[in-house]
């Protein structure tokens, strides 16, 4: 087991996603997202991160929002310092697997 298999072993969220290496081969990594942190997030970024989990552009989300693609740039990087996560990708990821862990 390589040390990126791991680091990650004992990690206390299951939730995995696949990223490309430099080779173009897919590997797992777990995506690290903090329970405790999605409860402080605002209702505001509560809407953005279920937005961002159905696909949604920046400038789709501000629509359906009625807020400026700037402020939901702000509210996206918000979401991802409160649940320590490092793109937008695996905020969807987490978004989506929490939706199945909370229903």
């Amino acid at each position: 087991m390589n040390q990126q298999h791991k680091s990650n072993a004992n990690h206390p969220n299951g939730n995995h996603s696949k990223e490309a290496d430099r080779e173009g081969k897919t590997r797992r990594t777990r995506v690290t997202g903090n329970l405790q942190g999605r409860q402080c997030l605002t209702g505001q970024e509560e809407k953005v991160l279920k937005l961002v989990a159905e696909a949604k552009t920046n400038k789709e989300i501000a629509a359906v929002l009625c807020i400026s693609p700037a402020t939901v740039k702000r509210h996206l990087e918000n979401i991802l310092r409160k649940l320590n996560l490092k793109n937008r990708v695996s905020a969807a990821v987490y978004a989506v697997s929490e939706k199945r862990s909370l229903s």
